[in-house]
């Protein structure tokens, strides 16, 4: 069975040959931009961004691992470090709530991608 795109038929082989590479080019995105979606996201959730405009702050950024969220332990206190050299020159800095909340942001979206992929993959039938 052919379709018709823009008022083209197209064979089913060049149609699931089109849709590998359109999913192929989506999955193409910057790490500026993907880490400005991250900064994004930790902000959605609660995280506090602190500006790496002091020599305090700029030393502790020099600390953490770039793009990567950290855990740190104080007593009873726990709290959740993000550094972003890239983008924004700040920390994201977050309390265990707010690490709840972007946990539960990151689950949905892997639930959406699921739901996106098998509905893909169902919607030749």
């Amino acid at each position: 069975m052919e379709q018709m795109i823009m008022g083209a038929h197209i064979p089913g082989p060049l149609r699931a040959l089109s849709l590998v590479c359109l999913i192929a080019l989506s999955a193409c995105v910057s790490t500026e931009d993907r880490v400005s979606q991250e900064g994004d996201q930790l902000a959605a959730a609660g995280f506090l961004m602190k500006p790496a405009n002091t020599p305090e702050r700029k030393e502790m950024m020099s600390r953490i691992p770039p793009h990567t969220l950290l855990r740190q332990v104080d007593g009873d206190d726990v709290t959740f470090v993000y550094a972003d050299p890239l983008v924004c020159n700040c920390i994201f800095v977050g309390t265990q709530e707010a690490y709840g909340r972007y946990q539960q942001y990151l689950q949905a979206r892997r639930l959406v991608n699921d739901q996106r992929q098998a509905a893909m993959m169902w919607s030749g039938w």
